[in-house]
Parts: C-alpha cells; sequence; structure tokens
C-alpha cells in the first residue's frame, strides 16, 4: 500500500520527467539569448510538450507556439518580470539574437520541462545552426552543466566551450 501511495505522489508532484519530443516551427521571436517562441509546431508534438509542462504561460494554442528554453546555455537576462535582473549585456544578446533568428525554420528537440515550466531544447535553425552552439563558439554563452550534462550534444558542446 505505502508503495502505491508513493507511486501516486510522484506522478502528482509535478516533477520534471525526461522524455525526448522532436518537431518543426518557426521562430516567432526570441524572448532573450537562451529563450525563444517557436510556433506552428504540429498538433501532435504541440500536445506532446503540453501534457509534460500544462503552464499556459509557455503554450498558445492558437498559434500552436510553445515559449522553450535553450539546453547547456545561460544568458544574462534581459526580459525578466523582475527588472532588476535585466543586465546590459543581457539586452545585447537578445537583440543580436532577435534579427538572426525571426522567421528562420527551426528543428528542436526537447529532453525536460524547467524549474519554470518551459520546455528545454535544442533548437536548430537554417541560418547559425544549433542555437546554443552558436552562443557557445560565439562566447557569448559559457556551456552550463549545473542542470546536468546536455543529452544530446555534451561532447560537441564540450569541445566548442574548450576552444
Amino acid at each position: 500500500m505505502k508503495y502505491f501511495v508513493f507511486s501516486v505522489l510522484f506522478l502528482f508532484s509535478g516533477a520534471s520527467q525526461a522524455f525526448d519530443v522532436s518537431g518543426n516551427g518557426v521562430v516567432w521571436r526570441a524572448v532573450d539569448g537562451d529563450t525563444f517562441w517557436i510556433s506552428d509546431i504540429e498538433p501532435g508534438t504541440y500536445g506532446l510538450l503540453w501534457s509534460h509542462s500544462r503552464n499556459p504561460d509557455h503554450f498558445n494554442q492558437k498559434h500552436s507556439s510553445i515559449k522553450m528554453r535553450i539546453g547547456g546555455v545561460d544568458r544574462a537576462e534581459s526580459n525578466h518580470k523582475d527588472k532588476r535582473k535585466n543586465t546590459a549585456q543581457g539586452r545585447a544578446i537578445s537583440d543580436h539574437m532577435k534579427p538572426i533568428s525571426a522567421g528562420q525554420a527551426a528543428q528542436f528537440r526537447c529532453w525536460t520541462i524547467g524549474d519554470h515550466g518551459r520546455p528545454i531544447c535544442a533548437i536548430e535553425l537554417q541560418n547559425i545552426g544549433d542555437i546554443g552552439l552558436y552562443l557557445i563558439k560565439k562566447g557569448l554563452s559559457p556551456y552550463v552543466t549545473y542542470w546536468g550534462r546536455h543529452p544530446y550534444l555534451d561532447d560537441i558542446y564540450r569541445r566548442a566551450a574548450a576552444r
């Protein structure tokens, strides 16, 4: 009986569970250097990611859009609710990413839901390739493993960060 109770508690605890969901869309906008709204996501893929998060702040069903966080990087804030956390560096990187990402076809692969309810993903764009790798290679972000290694690109990110 106690195992049943533990199982039920775990299922409803909101604990982030690993998964593997891939899809395509279009970058609607860069929120900042490491968070992007991806639109025109196929309904089945949208539904899968919604079922893992269920945070309406990061999903827009009307436009099949999801706010996705890039895994393995961490940028200074530029669009935080607490305006004191926004920095000039964060704004500069955001300003850099917005024009090169807007309207770009995107392929994504998501593996978990972060603390704020956003899917954590690798996002690849036609013009720059993987966004996380782009940020690391350009010196705009370190490779961050605080929350765990990148499940798909760890070796590539490590080599880029070592340069």
